[in-house]
């Protein structure tokens, strides 16, 4: 295994991720052992469907700021209380 083969287990999950999550990793942190959908901050948007969206992110109404709930979570994780 090379040093490359390494370096590449180690970040895949990171690689896997879209820019605006690598991004909102790099500011805020990672928490690797939560996930986006049970934190406060991730959110349904609209009234036709079931868009997932970060209001610690900016929110259009395409797919680009969609989120997703499996993603491992940012250093602002907030745990979700169901109320």
């Amino acid at each position: 295994m090379t040093l490359f083969d390494e370096w590449l287990e180690e970040h895949k999950t990171e690689i896997a991720l879209p820019e605006r999550m690598r991004q909102m990793r790099a500011r805020f942190g990672k928490r690797d052992d939560r996930k986006c959908g049970n934190c406060t901050h991730f959110y349904i948007h609209g009234r036709a469907g079931r868009y997932f969206k970060c209001d610690l992110n900016r929110c259009s109404g395409g797919p680009g700021t969609d989120w997703k709930f499996k993603w491992p979570a940012c250093g602002k994780f907030e745990e979700r209380k169901d109320e």
